[in-house]
């Protein structure tokens, strides 16, 4: 049905975001939470792997000449770089579901103030 009124002019592509996928009230509030929380943990699990694996990238040894062959260096590097980007994407994931409620919020309000527009032309009898 909203694909219908996007055609006919009398609904916009965010309507059907808001509409058909927003589900119950009270989903959000379990939502929400859970998002923030998710997003904090896996920040938590890179600070955990770069704070474990600092000393690998600080250490001189392998950048320029073979490291020996039983030192660790090389895997621990690598945890360390797992463990940025892991921060780097949960800060980015955070930042994106701000962004998205916050727009939200700007699109109902504006959605809100339209309507109220046209009910107090409607009232006043000045129907468009």
């Amino acid at each position: 049905r909203m694909y219908t009124r996007i055609a006919m002019g009398k609904s916009s592509n965010m309507d059907v975001v808001g509409g058909d996928a927003s589900g119950i009230n009270g989903q959000l509030l379990l939502l929400y939470p859970l998002l923030f929380a998710l997003q904090a943990f896996q920040g938590f699990i890179g600070v955990i792997s770069m704070k474990a694996t600092y000393q690998a990238v600080l250490s001189p040894e392998g950048w320029l000449d073979m490291e020996k062959h039983e030192s660790d260096l090389r895997g621990s590097r690598g945890i360390f770089a797992c463990g940025f980007f892991f921060f780097f994407l949960a800060l980015g994931n955070f930042h994106a579901t701000f962004a998205t409620i916050i727009g939200k919020r700007k699109y109902r309000k504006m959605q809100m103030e339209n309507s109220m527009k046209r009910s107090n032309s409607f009232h006043n009898g000045k129907a468009s």
